[in-house]
């Protein structure tokens, strides 16, 4: 068991670094307040261990995702001679795209279903529910849409 949490943490070493200098960095105001005696440390440190597991699972997610395309772009390609780097930097950009354009939709999802939970309050209960799950898959439709229109460029340079 000690192999196995030694050998993840040694393949996610920098992931692990990262997230945790991003959490620590973003806590340190508030930490630096709690351990002066002005408030108890706990919420900072909580929300910061927080941060961390959400950064570093988001890290993870996107290396695998990132990786997983590469393997497919790399089945596309005719020739096995290909620039690495420029492959990693088409995919890693592709799917940063991707995870922009998600993230935002993800907002006006949250914003959208907001206002229409508070403009139709004073309706029958079914009525804001139908309306936003009308809302919610026509924004769940736009993504899945625009992603897969993304999974249709291919490696542009051939050998």
């Amino acid at each position: 068991m000690r192999k196995k949490i030694v050998t993840v943490v040694k393949k996610d070493a920098k992931y692990l670094f990262l997230s945790g200098a991003v959490s620590l960095v973003l806590a340190f105001p508030n930490l630096r307040g709690a351990f002066a005696g002005s408030a108890p440390p706990f919420r900072p440190l909580a929300l910061s261990a927080l941060l961390f597991l959400l950064l570093y699972l988001a890290l993870r997610l996107f290396a695998a995702t990132v990786s997983r395309h590469i393997g497919l772009e790399r089945a596309h390609l005719e020739t096995a001679e290909v620039n690495r780097v420029a492959l990693f930097l088409f995919v890693a950009y592709k799917e940063a795209v991707k995870a922009i354009f998600g993230v935002s939709l993800t907002l006006a999802w949250m914003a959208g279903v907001l206002f229409i939970l508070e403009t139709f309050a004073s309706h029958f209960f079914l009525v804001p529910v139908v309306l936003g799950l009308l809302y919610s898959a026509l924004l769940f439709l736009l993504v899945f849409s625009f992603a897969a229109f993304l999974d249709l460029f291919r490696y542009p340079f051939r050998r």
